[in-house]
């Protein structure tokens, strides 16, 4: 059962037409890059940004606070609409019993209950035509909502990858300079 909550049950619905899926998880790192940036195990930490618009020439660190999985689905009917933008490292893992990680603050991985392996997804890029228009639709759905708030905000991979976000899906996304510096920041 994905969620009791009917507005989660429809997005997470939406996501699938659109070729991706939000994973009913927390990710975990404990690769310790998270003590590099002064958080814990709950905040994820990825370096690694495959093939896209938003990601290229991207190689700043991100980190995630209490962020959950967003995988592209693979289908055999359809081409790929979903590519993954953001992935965690191998000691990092989805962890699906989030009762226990709130309640006791101790988790380990199991694939045998659910778990998965990373490197995890936590961000996609998602694009389809519009219509009879020229032009598509683009969407963007991360596992992290928080990952730009002031708390945030002092990893400066965040805000860039952000920015870069933003100019994708306003169609501003060409030339490879960095969006921090594009904007002045």
């Amino acid at each position: 059962k994905k969620s009791d909550n009917p507005e989660l049950t429809r997005i997470s619905s939406l996501l699938t037409e659109w070729g991706a899926d939000l994973g009913n998880d927390i990710v975990v790192d404990l690769s310790g890059m998270g003590e590099f940036l002064g958080t814990d195990a709950s905040v994820p930490v990825a370096a690694r940004y495959p093939v896209h618009a938003i990601t290229e020439s991207f190689s700043i660190l991100t980190a995630y606070p209490v962020a959950r999985s967003v995988t592209p689905l693979v289908r055999a009917d359809a081409p790929p609409s979903a590519v993954a933008l953001v992935e965690t490292g191998e000691k990092s893992w989805a962890e699906t019993d989030v009762s226990q990680l709130t309640s006791i603050g101790e988790v380990s991985m199991d694939q045998s209950k659910g778990d998965r392996q990373g490197p995890i997804t936590l961000g996609v890029a998602m694009s389809r035509p519009a219509g009879a228009s020229s032009r598509e639709s683009r969407v963007v759905v991360m596992g992290d909502s928080d990952f730009v708030a002031n708390y945030v905000g002092n990893i400066p991979g965040n805000v860039d990858f952000f920015l870069r976000t933003v100019k994708w899906l306003a169609r501003q996304d060409s030339g490879t300079s960095t969006a921090a510096s594009d904007a002045g920041l």
